[in-house]
């Protein structure tokens, strides 16, 4: 005689007169784990006794966008004699033949698989095998069509630059696939451990792969002006670029008609020139130690 528990009540649904299998077809296994008890019944009528009950492996899966992996908890199957030996997950992505993706230990009772293929159907079923015997008994079905949220990568200065005019040219590339909420730049004056928000940035999604934004307030006499992009994905994951920085030109008198000239950032170079010399071989902004000297083409002399 075949026993399921119905809500609270241990209830028969059956009797099997030959074989050693019944076919439960009214069962729910995908909703609940199921609880079967089997008596045996002899001519006289005399039962054999309820023992531990066995029961379904009912397996249930959720997909995580931001970690990207498909999480799944079930219960262990209980009552056999020699116990779990071990547990195997099995996978079939989009209607393909199923495969092991990994082999767990008897206390197992959940997983992370990582998602390598979005948008494509992952069905997943756990066969659980009885230390000793070899016995198996397979969990419930679950599918999910996990979504990835693809995060910020290659965020990276390309180049920055005064322009003649006087605003600052900023440019950098991203990665194209990124699901970003919010974009901004950031500045920092002379000291690159003081950054400071400068603007949000515009985009749509899909990103261009190169960007551009024109400082129009930055200081031309107060040292280096560093930039930082910082993203923020639909996950909450802020990424920030690598640091770009303009070059700042400062001059002094170094006696009789010649000028010294260092710029930076980095390591400092110095280079002399006379003052008389109109030959180009770069352009930047003097400090206010020489108000009298133009930024103009300077040529550096040996």
């Amino acid at each position: 005689m075949i026993y399921r528990l119905i809500g609270t009540n241990v209830d028969i649904i059956d009797t099997v007169f030959v074989g050693t299998t019944y076919l439960d077809t009214n069962a729910d296994p995908t909703v609940r784990s199921e609880e079967y008890y089997v008596l045996a019944l002899d001519q006289c009528g005399n039962t054999s006794f309820f023992l531990d009950p066995h029961k379904t492996i009912l397996l249930e899966s959720q997909a995580d966008s931001c970690q990207q992996i498909v999480s799944m908890q079930w219960n262990p199957y209980q009552s056999w004699g020699g116990g779990i030996g071990a547990q195997v997950v099995w996978l079939s992505i989009d209607g393909g033949n199923y495969e092991a993706v990994d082999t767990l230990g008897p206390e197992a009772a959940s997983y992370d698989f990582f998602v390598t293929e979005e948008g494509a159907e992952h069905c997943f079923y756990l066969e659980a095998i009885e230390n000793g015997t070899g016995n198996t008994s397979n969990s419930s079905l679950t599918c999910v069509i996990p979504r990835v949220v693809t995060p910020m990568e290659n965020l990276g200065m390309k180049n920055t630059t005064f322009l003649p005019n006087g605003p600052v040219r900023v440019d950098w590339i991203w990665n194209t696939q990124a699901e970003i909420m919010d974009a901004s730049i950031w500045r920092a004056v002379g000291d690159p451990g003081n950054f400071n928000f400068l603007s949000t940035l515009p985009f749509s999604l899909p990103l261009n792969g190169a960007e551009s934004f024109e400082d129009l307030s930055a200081p031309q006499d107060q040292g280096p002006v560093y930039y930082e992009i910082r993203t923020t994905d639909f996950c909450g994951a802020e990424v920030r670029s690598t640091l770009g920085a303009t070059l700042f030109l400062e001059g002094e008198t170094s006696g009789g008609a010649a000028n010294q000239l260092r710029w930076g950032p980095g390591n400092w170079k110095t280079a002399r020139y006379s003052n008389t010399s109109s030959t180009a071989s770069s352009t930047g902004c003097l400090s206010s130690k020489l108000p009298s000297i133009l930024p103009r083409p300077v040529t550096p002399t040996k």
